[in-house]
Order: structure tokens, then sequence, then C-alpha cells
């Protein structure tokens, strides 16, 4: 904020900011300490407040999101679900899902297998924009970036090597 560096929205950034609309706090520690810190300051709520969920550069055909792309959604309407998509269904485009993440019934997380096995699919092996894409967020971190290629021949790179416990940022550079 400070540099006026712009980013995108991610999931613990729309989290926190609907702790602070509503005027609650937290009943998570950690999420409670982040509140009172950002409360010290209404500019850093009005920075978080203003991030996009996607940033399109039409110079270079490259667009930055956090963790996903929501396609079954209008390419300029991205939402909330676009911090969180991981998995997309052509059925449900308004829900993302994860591996790892507990069923309803609160039962076993859900593997990979059993998610694709329901009709669900990674969402960059659907994408079909003419734009590269840059995202940070995996719902479970990799031990290296990947690159992908889509159908449509563009590029998609996942830079989420797990920064919050290896203490290692990622970052790539771009034509």
């Amino acid at each position: 904020r400070e540099h006026n560096m712009k980013g995108v929205m991610g999931n613990h950034d729309s989290v926190i900011l609907q702790y602070w609309k509503s005027g609650k706090t937290p009943q998570n520690k950690d999420k409670a300490r982040t509140k009172e810190q950002l409360d010290q300051d209404l500019r850093n709520w009005q920075y978080l407040d203003a991030l996009p969920y996607m940033k399109l550069s039409h110079d270079n055909r490259l667009m930055h999101v956090h963790a996903g792309y929501t396609p079954y959604r209008n390419f300029y309407h991205q939402d909330l679900s676009s911090c969180n998509a991981s998995f997309i269904h052509p059925d449900f485009p308004e829900k993302s899902n994860w591996p790892g993440k507990k069923t309803k019934r609160g039962g076993a997380p859900e593997t990979e297998e059993d998610l694709r096995a329901a009709g669900w699919v990674y969402w960059y092996e659907v994408y079909n924009q003419p734009y590269d894409v840059i995202f940070g967020h995996k719902t479970f971190a990799h031990d290296k970036a990947f690159k992908y290629k889509t159908l449509n021949q563009q590029t998609v790179y996942g830079l989420d090597t797990g920064c919050w416990f290896s203490k290692n940022l990622t970052a790539v550079i771009y034509p």
C-alpha cells in the first residue's frame, strides 16, 4: 500500500474484510490479531477493499488472479469464488472445491480422485481465454512452481510453493 503496489483479492483478504464490514471480531486468534493491526489505519481497509479479483495486462496478454478463474462466469465478472477456485464444476458455477476439504456431513476429506469422479476439474484444465495466467494460491502447496499449457495454448504459471511455511517467496519473470 505504501508503495502503491496493486495486488489482487485473496481468500484471507476477503474473509478479514467481511469481519471489518460487519463490525464483528473474529473468533480465530490470528484473524482477530490481523484485524486489530489493520484497524490502526483506515487506509489499510480502503486498500484491501479496492483490490480486484483479477488484473489484466492487455499489452502482454497476461492475467493475474489469486487462486484461479471461473470460466463458467462472464470474463469481466469474476467474483469471490475466483479467490478460492481450485476445482470447479460446470453444474455449480458459483462454487469451488479443493482436495482435502471435508464433506458437509463432517466426513473424511475428499481426495482429488473423489472430486474428479464427481466431475470437478482444475480450473486451468478448462481455461479458454486469450491470456496467460499467473496465480499464487493453490489449496495445497507444491514443492516447486509449475507451468501448464492450456487447450488453446495459453500458459498458466502456478507459483504456490508454500511461502507461509517455507518462508521462500516464488516469482515469475514474464517476457
